[in-house]
This record gives C-alpha cells, sequence and structure tokens, in this order.
C-alpha cells in the first residue's frame, strides 16, 4: 500500500493520465472528423464524455458529427446539451436552430409572460457556472467589507463599509439565487429530446391510456412530472401528456 504522503502525488498523476487521455480522443475525434470519418469520430468525441471530458465544445462537436451521419436526434441533444454549458455561443445556437428544422412535428411554441422569459434570459446569460463564479467573487468582496467595518478608524469610514458590505450582501444573494436556479431549472427547463423515430404521448401513464399525439425524432419536450416508467412531458405549445422514458432523454 501506497504511503499515505504519496497517495496526493498517485491521484493527481492518475488525473493528469486521465486528461491526456481524453484530450487526445478529442483530437483523434477531430482528425477523423476532418478526414470524413464519421463513425470513427462520434465513438472518439463519445469515448470523451464516458471519460468525464464533458464541455461545450465536445457536445458541440459530437452534435455536428451527429448531423453528418443523419442521426438528428442525437445531433440536438447535443447542441441542447452545449448551449447549457455555453449559453451565449451563436455557433451553437445557429446550428441547433437549423437541426430543429428538420425535425417532423412543426409546433408552435405557446408564447411566455415578458417576465418570464426575461427572468430565464437573464438566467442563461452567464450560466450556472458563471453565476457561482460571480457569487464567490461578491462573497470575497462582502468578507472584506466586514474586515473593512471591524477596522476603520473613523465612523465615517465604518459606515461607508456598512453601506458597500449591504449592497455586496444582495447581490450576493441575486447570484447565489440564479447559481441555484440554474443548477436545479435547468434539467426542468430545457426538458428532454424524443430519441425513437415516433413515439406516443398518452392520457394516462400506463399503456391503456389514449394515444393524445405521435412525436418524432429531435422533438424537444418538458418534463412535469413522472411515474414508474413513465414522465409527463409537457409540449412547446403547452399540451400535456405522458410518455415512456425509454423514448426521451433528459439534455
Amino acid at each position: 500500500m501506497p504511503h499515505p504522503k504519496t497517495l496526493p502525488i498517485i491521484l493527481a498523476a492518475l488525473l493528469s493520465a486521465g486528461i491526456a487521455h481524453a484530450n487526445n480522443s478529442f483530437s483523434d475525434g477531430c482528425r477523423a472528423y476532418e478526414a470524413g470519418q464519421y463513425d470513427s469520430a462520434a465513438a472518439c468525441f463519445t469515448q470523451c464524455l464516458d471519460e468525464g471530458a464533458a464541455s461545450a465544445d465536445l457536445y458541440y462537436n459530437l452534435g455536428n458529427t451527429y448531423y453528418r451521419l443523419g442521426r438528428l436526434a442525437p445531433c440536438i441533444l447535443n447542441y441542447e446539451r452545449a448551449l447549457l454549458l455555453d449559453p451565449r455561443n451563436s455557433d451553437i445556437r445557429q446550428n441547433l436552430r437549423l437541426a430543429s428544422s428538420k425535425t417532423a412535428d412543426n409546433i408552435e411554441a405557446m408564447p411566455e409572460l415578458f417576465l418570464v422569459e426575461w427572468y430565464y434570459s437573464v438566467m442563461q446569460w452567464l450560466g450556472a457556472r458563471g453565476w457561482r463564479t460571480l457569487a464567490l467573487l461578491l462573497c470575497l468582496g462582502l468578507a472584506a467589507a466586514v474586515c473593512g467595518f471591524c477596522l476603520a478608524a473613523t465612523p465615517e469610514g465604518r459606515r461607508r463599509c456598512f453601506i458597500t458590505g449591504g449592497m455586496l450582501l444582495l447581490l450576493f444573494g441575486i447570484a447565489l439565487w440564479m447559481a441555484l436556479a440554474s443548477s436545479r431549472g435547468a434539467a426542468a427547463r430545457h426538458g428532454a429530446i424524443i430519441m425513437r423515430p415516433s413515439a406516443t404521448v398518452k392520457s394516462s401513464p400506463d399503456g391503456g391510456g389514449v394515444d393524445r399525439y405521435i412525436l418524432h425524432e429531435g422533438t424537444k419536450v418538458y418534463i412535469q412530472d413522472q411515474l414508474g416508467d413513465w414522465r409527463k412531458v409537457r409540449l412547446p405549445d403547452g399540451n400535456t401528456g405522458w410518455m415512456q422514458q425509454q423514448d426521451i432523454e433528459a439534455i
């Protein structure tokens, strides 16, 4: 058994080796994509994901690869996942719109209230990681303001530190809320993608329910509830129904 003091070194070496292997797989995938070997490229990019190297670039490249292979559902799924990690990337948005335009279902999305749309736009502006980073910086600023208040030599100095600390505390609360909302609400907000060529939406979570709609691969739905192997979904137009879990994959 390795000596306890050597464990961090061994773990760091294993982590570095894993990152290097994932980078090699990503490079191999890019070379295969440029050579038109899209099946090999998809295998390399998927291997990167299996090794825990998820990133917006990786999902984006995997989406491009599936687009070339004509596999619409996994293409859209990976573009959506890339957009979650990099919500301001215009290339991802453009490719996602292009792929989504090729789906068989033409469902007109129900317009949202302006405040709701604005709230989610602000949430996606930085993404969960960006809001966490901002919250950390504001927390450090708040700590500095508290220290300044305790060390201030004059009442005026304490007053300024108190006001600054109050503002930083408010901003920290907002940033923390947005970070938590982004992390917890992403799956419910961005939903899931139909992965089968066609899937039935039923009126109840059982095989005997009435068939309400037939949806096709690549269509986006929003998960609202679950019961066993069934998922209650909301369609973009606001209609709801139940689908089997195996027909969809969460973004």
